[in-house]
């Protein structure tokens, strides 16, 4: 951080204004619209608080991984085809890849559109009849949203995800949804928070990402927004390096953690067309 400083009387980044530039005073305000901006001299100073929140659904708000599983396991069963929890875990939930890349990597001669059709079916079944929210993801919806913007983008189809939206009664919460039918590239691709941010004319870099899984992870990097890991007991052994904080559940995501977020890992220096990320 050097040639940054706080200006005499401020305790905190929070607070905040910088010096930058050998000695430039900038001077900062808080905006209404949650975004901390600070202009001067010699350059220009944004700092992100976080504004909106976009979150995954399956393992993360919803205790459905192993239902998707399921399905998939009934309905290959009776074509005679085997998929282990091994599988599914690896296949499915860290690399983001669906039953065509299955059938193609296994050599298993099979339409998948038909397959896919009959999962959906089955799928829907199981929901409707023991879908349940992740330990703290009901509280933390209803906790965070006085404060936030809250969006949601899942890689399973519409059908898949608003049944599940519609079973555990979630869908008052989000301001913005978006499935894997809104997008041409799923997760680890950016894609579709790319969209959501879009949609809501939100600066990705404001914008936290909470996701259980590797992939989406990856794909929050890639789009350019910090994000949570909340690992679930299929996700433990995903690769997390990318997400800016790893917590052990939603129940453990509060207003007073996201501040904690803004003061350590929010800091964006713009000057000479260039992003500079100083984290804590």
């Amino acid at each position: 951080m050097a040639g940054l400083s706080l200006l005499p009387g401020l305790r905190e980044p929070a607070d905040i204004a910088l010096l930058v530039d050998a000695g430039t005073d900038l001077v900062g305000r808080r905006c209404r619209s949650g975004v901390k901006e600070i202009a001067g001299v010699a350059g220009v100073f944004i700092l992100p608080m976080i504004s909106t929140l976009i979150f995954d659904l399956d393992g993360l708000l919803a205790d459905t991984e192993k239902l998707h599983r399921r399905a998939y396991q009934d309905v290959l069963g009776e074509l005679g085809v085997t998929v282990t929890e091994q599988q599914y875990e690896e296949h499915w939930i860290r690399n983001g890849r669906g039953i065509t890349e299955f059938f193609e990597e296994h050599g298993i001669p099979v339409d998948p559109d038909i397959v896919r059709r009959r999962k959906a079916v089955r799928y829907r079944e199981l929901v409707l009849s023991s879908a349940e929210a992740m330990p703290g993801a009901l509280r933390a919806l209803e906790d965070l949203q006085p404060h936030k913007t809250m969006a949601l983008a899942t890689s399973s189809y519409h059908d898949a995800a608003y049944a599940v939206i519609e079973t555990l009664g979630i869908r008052k919460y989000f301001t913005c949804i978006a499935t894997r039918d809104d997008v041409a590239r799923l997760k680890p691709f950016p894609d579709i928070f790319l969209l959501v941010a879009s949609r809501l004319n939100a600066i990705p870099a404001h914008c936290l990402v909470l996701e259980d899984a590797q992939k989406g992870i990856i794909a929050a990097d890639a789009a350019g927004m910090r994000s949570i890991a909340i690992p679930n007991i299929h996700t433990s052994r995903n690769d997390f390096s990318k997400a800016t904080m790893v917590l052990p559940s939603l129940g453990a995501v509060t207003v007073a953690k996201l501040d904690e977020l803004d003061r350590l890992h929010g800091y964006d220096h713009i000057r000479d067309g260039q992003s500079i990320g100083l984290k804590g």
